[in-house]
């Protein structure tokens, strides 16, 4: 019965404990990595399609679903930042499909500056347009115009299971502790953030989470703080 089922569930989560205790993660073999590839311009088709995707996923803290839902047609680019707008993301409100807008900054070292990756991917490899159409509960399909491609075809989009390998290929630099698995671009970010100072409902908003105890619970790696509680107390 459905009381049966639920006091099962109930009893097993009373006996698994859910640890806070976190590893701490160095991306500083990235950051090195993305410094030795050189120019955006120069460098080899997967190294740039690898670079964009996860700077993308690490400062905007987008999904490689995300990443793969970006409706380039509807994306700007301005002196100091990139607009994009992706849609049919996981995330709904009220039941409901919303489409997530993202603002990203440019960044003061042009190795590490979303903005420029996405800028020359584009004039390199997104000459022409690529189209996929989404059903629509109401009236045509929705036509969504793709920004990451094949790597060896530009015509040819990919899936989201493509660009997590993007993404994972870098992430697999991180030095990892035994018996660890390799953690999310989007909580490295977002957990970065927070100890630089950003406040919970900036990063809340930036990444699209509905509370901060989704936060919390699955995307938070560190309980440090940026504030010292310590001086303010004392």
């Amino acid at each position: 019965s459905n009381h049966t089922y639920h006091e099962f569930f109930v009893a097993l989560n009373e006996q698994t404990i859910h640890s806070f205790d976190k590893p701490q993660y160095d991306i500083q073999p990235i950051i090195q990595h993305l410094c030795d590839l050189g120019s955006n311009h120069t460098m080899r088709a997967i190294d740039l399609t690898r670079k964009l995707c996860f700077l993308l996923a690490i400062t905007s803290f987008m999904r490689p679903s995300d990443i793969e839902r970006i409706d380039d047609a509807r994306t700007t680019v301005n002196p100091k930042e990139l607009r994009m707008v992706v849609v049919r993301p996981k995330e709904k409100r009220n039941g409901q499909r919303i489409e997530k807008v993202i603002f990203l900054q440019r960044h003061q070292v042009d190795y590490l500056c979303p903005v420029q990756a996405y800028e020359t991917y584009k004039t390199r490899f997104c000459q022409e347009p690529c189209v996929r159409r989404y059903p629509s509960c109401n009236g045509p399909r929705l036509i969504v115009h793709k920004l990451v491609r094949a790597v060896h075809n530009n015509h040819l989009l990919i899936g989201s299971g493509r660009i997590s390998n993007h993404i994972k290929h870098l992430l697999r630099m991180i030095p990892q502790p035994e018996g660890t698995s390799i953690p999310k671009a989007r909580a490295l970010g977002s957990t970065a953030a927070v100890l630089a100072g950003a406040s919970l409902e900036d990063v809340l908003v930036h990444g699209s989470w509905v509370s901060s105890s989704v936060f919390d619970t699955y995307y938070r790696l560190s309980r440090d703080m940026a504030t010292n509680f310590t001086r303010m107390a004392l």
